[in-house]
């Protein structure tokens, strides 16, 4: 019975934590809803920082994802890197993600910001 309890445990804690990894996948993907390849191409050309640039409501549901989920997603945060980004984009946003591997510098760009913005989201824990 002990075992079970166990295995339900893992069961629902990863359960929750793909969930939470959908919901950033969520928040992403309204954050760059707007974005055209030839705003990602400057960006990437000028070296943007997308924090600085963010809407103060996307930060909020960034802030709201920590409350909700930050002790759990704190064990997995480095799963959400920029593979996971580049993944999701593919699918998702494929001009994007094509703007960025074909844009020089564009992957490096893209890992910097990943980490800026996890940084920014799950400071504090």
């Amino acid at each position: 019975m002990k075992r079970i309890n166990l295995n339900l445990k893992q069961l629902g804690f990863s359960f929750i934590t793909t969930i939470a990894i959908e919901i950033a996948r969520g928040i992403l993907n309204e954050s760059i809803k707007e974005v055209t390849p030839v705003d990602l191409y400057n960006a990437i050309k000028n070296n943007q920082d997308l924090w600085s640039t963010t809407p103060e409501d996307i930060k909020k549901a960034g802030r709201r994802f920590k409350e909700k989920f930050g002790p759990i997603i704190e064990k997995y945060k480095d799963e959400i890197n920029v593979d996971l980004v580049l993944r999701w984009l593919k699918e998702d946003r494929p001009e994007l993600y094509s703007t960025i591997i074909n844009t020089e510098g564009g992957i490096e760009w893209i890992s910097r910001q990943t980490e800026i913005i996890k940084q920014k989201i799950f400071e504090e824990l």
